[in-house]
């Protein structure tokens, strides 16, 4: 796994007791130690395969003159201010912590060198995460840390008054007019789409330098903010979201910015009825047995990308929702960045522990989860189910993925390989996920159709999703319909209704855990994993005509079962049947009734619910 920072143990436990405050500075002194240890900042761009490093301090934005394929303004300063911001939260909290005075030294060095920059935009033309981060860590150093002097302060301030004379200027263009312009967002998809993460990041960053200097334009950018994110809260009832990681990403920059605000100001967009969206996301898509391991749908990369953890504990005192403090004391210390970790060791005590939520159909937002629990030998299936128009959420309705004891045994590729290569068809290409490809064709296209969720004879959980409308006209379909039931906490069935004139052939293709071993016996397919157990995937009535296990060009190691029905039958029937490990796999009986399978004494069939 891609890691953002040093990788040590998980460590479990409540984060807001007094033993969990300890783990998380010692945790922080670790990282800062290995960060003290370097001469230089290593940058991992694990979405091209490259690893680079620059020698420290950075005076001035490094720029790599490596060409990338079909990208030839590849954003290379975001993945180095992800992992400066890190080393600079690292090193300062350790040293506001230890009072280290080795620890300090390098955080001021590095930090005045980061204020001398003479220019925080990697591309003039382009709005930029690169000066978000570093905008955000002056801002966060300035606010937070006595020890570090006059002089660092002034250097510090002067940088981030830089900042602002380089944001502001496109801030005015973007958003002048701003109550018209985002009044029009709801019914302009293409007006959306200007004010997606990245924009919403940089002014929620030039909030806080501006404040930080006291800019007189600060409250003409506070007002806009707080009309942008109510907008985007809004939206979310008509479906708008990028996704957890990416949702999570914007959160994380409100948290810091809603520090800077009067209570009263932002009052209405933390009691707005969609602002608890991002906890669903990330609670419900959990894997069982790690939290912080949420479901790789669309584009999201778990570790890559945890900024919603961060959100989570800047915003748990503000919040103050029990089920939240339950879920970040579930979470895995070392998936959380360093500010995570540290609103985590400077909030307040947690309470007792609450309550998980229910389990059952729980609706996440961009996808919908069918779980029996959260602890480890529990199982999760999630499935996609978003209509969203931003480009993080991919054609990927339907497609679902399954996890237990920490993994997800089903996997998704749960990321967008920017370059135009065979990774880049891996993860958006027609295999790259495993709703029915009809005709050689795949989704193309969103539907706003709503999953419907139900329990059905006899409770058994299940999701209905009418994915019709989300096939090219020429794959000749007039009814694809998709519905997945979980039963008794350990089968999942799927059924698949797949009607119209020439429909020749279905086809599936299902990913595998990378560190997966896959077996076949007749009839059937076993993924074998050391630590999350086995699942069982069999095809029943009809029998696919052709099926094959194989590493698909750009995979990064899942092995995909690719199994196509020619003339196919209406209904196509999947059962994937969970084992703890090195258990034998006791799939159900289910036997045929029409296009309906009996379970014992259940009937499942792939109708609409009223």
């Amino acid at each position: 796994m891609i890691t953002p920072f040093p990788h040590h143990p998980p460590s479990p436990g409540n984060p807001g007791d007094s033993g969990g405050i300890s783990r998380i500075r010692d945790l922080l002194e670790r990282r800062a130690a290995a960060f003290l240890a370097s001469d230089h900042l290593h940058v991992d761009y694990y979405r091209i395969r490259h690893k680079l490093a620059f020698p420290l301090p950075l005076r001035a934005m490094p720029r790599p003159g490596i060409p990338v394929r079909g990208i030839p303004r590849y954003p290379w300063s975001i993945w180095m201010a992800w992992a400066l911001e890190e080393r600079l939260f690292s090193l300062g909290w350790s040293g506001e912590w230890s009072g280290n005075r080795e620890t300090r030294d390098a955080a001021v060095r590095d930090l005045c060198a980061l204020a001398d920059w003479p220019a925080y935009r990697e591309y003039a033309d382009l709005p930029s995460l690169c000066l978000a981060h570093c905008a955000r860590t002056l801002w966060a150093a300035a606010r937070n840390w006595e020890w570090l002097g006059d002089e660092a302060r002034s250097a510090i301030r002067k940088g981030l008054g830089r900042i602002v004379s380089e944001a502001y200027p496109r801030f005015e263009e973007t958003f002048a007019g701003a109550e018209e312009k985002l009044a029009s967002l709801g019914g302009d998809p293409a007006a959306l789409k200007r004010f997606h993460n990245i924009v919403v990041i940089e002014t929620l960053a030039l909030g806080l330098a501006a404040r930080e200097t006291g800019d007189p334009r600060r409250e003409t950018v506070d007002r806009t903010l707080v009309r942008i994110l109510a907008t985007l809260l809004d939206l979310r009832f008509d479906g708008y979201t990028e996704g957890v990681a990416y949702d999570g990403y914007v959160m994380d920059f409100a948290a810091d910015w809603f520090a800077t605000q009067p209570a009263d100001s932002v009052a209405p967009l933390l009691s707005h009825p969609r602002f608890s969206d991002l906890f669903r996301e990330s609670c419900y898509l959990a894997v069982p047995g790690n939290a912080a391991h949420v479901a790789e749908l669309s584009d999201v990369e778990p570790r890559g990308m945890p900024f919603h953890l961060s959100a989570h504990a800047k915003l748990a005192p503000r919040l103050r929702m029990e089920e939240l403090d339950w879920y970040l004391g579930r979470c895995p210390l070392d998936w959380i960045r360093a500010d995570g970790l540290a609103a985590l060791a400077g909030g307040r005590e947690c309470p007792a522990p609450a309550r998980p939520p229910r389990p059952g159909v729980l609706d996440a937002c961009y996808a919908t989860a069918l779980r029996s629990g959260w602890e480890r030998d529990d199982l999760c299936v999630a499935a996609a189910s978003s209509a969203s128009p931003m480009g993080h959420i991919h054609f990927d309705k339907g497609s679902l993925v399954l996890g237990t004891r920490g993994h997800w045994l089903l996997a998704d590729p749960g990321y967008q390989q920017y370059m135009k290569t065979s990774e880049r068809t891996f993860t958006v290409g027609p295999s790259a996920h495993n709703a029915p490809v009809i005709n050689g064709l795949a989704q193309d296209r969103k539907t706003r159709a709503p999953a419907v969720p139900g329990n059905g004879t006899d409770d058994v959980p299940n999701v209905f999703l009418d994915l019709t409308d989300c096939y090219p006209e020429e794959s000749r379909v007039t009814r694809v319909w998709r519905r997945i039931w979980l039963v008794e906490s350990r089968w999942v069935v799927v059924g698949d209704r797949v009607e119209g004139d020439g429909v020749d052939t279905i086809a599936y293709h299902w990913h595998g855990h990378p560190d997966a071993w896959w077996n076949e016996t007749p009839g059937s397919w076993t993924l074998v994993h050391a630590d999350a157990g086995t699942l069982e995937l069999r095809a029943l009535s009809p029998e696919p005509a052709e099926t094959v296990v194989s590493r698909l060009p750009g995979s990064r190691g899942h092995l995909t079962l690719r199994a196509t029905f020619t003339a196919p039958a209406p209904v196509i029937w999947w059962v994937l049947t969970s084992g703890k490990p090195f258990d034998k796999v006791e799939a159900p009986e289910l036997r045929p009734d029409g296009n309906d399978r009996i379970h014992r004494d259940r009937r499942l069939a792939v109708e609409k619910p009223e």
